[in-house]
């Protein structure tokens, strides 16, 4: 929701501008000796500004999709030893076969291994840099095969099966607070949706925010207050999930 809000801003900040100084017809030359487009100058800063913005939501849901995909790695496992394959076979015919963030994270296991570290000792290692709940519960795995020599499919099986009843009740709390979130997203986004508004429509009220002290104290207040009620809703949210 905050990214939400963050976004807004900046279209709407971005408006504002445009309202208030007009459309020169060009800025400073170019390398060639032409002019620079303000079309082509603004597209430029808007790039920057999106990239920076829509980083953390792709950073996101790369790690969404890894935290999904362990029951899947699980299952692998279990069959791969169902085969006969020792431990370590396994789990490198997993890193293999798939093209996920799990097999780069397979890999970063199967490295010191190779080199001569013990497969338990890797699996701790793992365990003490898992980023999500299901994760470490593989890792120990892992761990707890690999010390005890004889790696049994039925434990790789409980850890699918564990990671999988959890994705399904964190998925029943993600629809349970749907409407509260579209609530919360709705509310941040119509203050700056508004004022963006007001300034493209009205040019005193454009140059009022912009060129004036009092203008600009109240983007920053706005934003400030902007962010805070973001960061108050979406703790209260989570809080109702749990």
């Amino acid at each position: 929701m905050l990214n939400v809000v963050a976004c807004t801003a900046a279209v709407a900040l971005g408006a504002i501008i445009l309202r208030a100084v007009g459309r020169p017809p060009a800025l400073s030359p170019a390398p060639d000796g032409r002019s620079q487009p303000w079309s082509r100058r603004a597209g430029a800063i808007g790039s920057v500004i999106t990239a920076r913005l829509t980083g953390p939501i792709r950073a996101r849901r790369r790690q969404r999709a890894l935290e999904l995909a362990w029951p899947g790695v699980a299952d692998e496992l279990a069959a791969g030893l169902r085969t006969g394959a020792s431990l370590p076979q396994a789990l490198a015919t997993v890193a293999a076969t798939r093209t996920d963030d799990a097999s780069l994270t397979l890999r970063r296991l199967l490295g010191p291994v190779e080199r001569g570290q013990a497969l338990a000792e890797g699996g701790g290692r793992w365990a003490e840099r898992a980023v999500s709940v299901d994760e470490q519960l593989l890792a120990e795995a892992v761990q707890l095969a690999a010390w005890a020599g004889r790696p049994e499919p039925v434990l790789f099986d409980a850890v699918a099966d564990a990671g999988r009843e959890r994705q399904a009740l964190a998925g029943e709390l993600r629809a349970q607070t749907a409407q509260a979130r579209a609530s919360a997203a709705v509310m941040a986004v119509l203050p700056v949706g508004f004022t963006a508004l007001t300034a493209m429509t009205n040019a005193g009220a454009a140059h009022f925010l912009l060129t004036t002290t009092g203008g600009w104290a109240c983007i920053v207040t706005g934003l400030t207050l902007e962010v805070l009620g973001g960061v108050w809703m979406r703790t209260a949210i989570r809080r109702a999930a749990r």
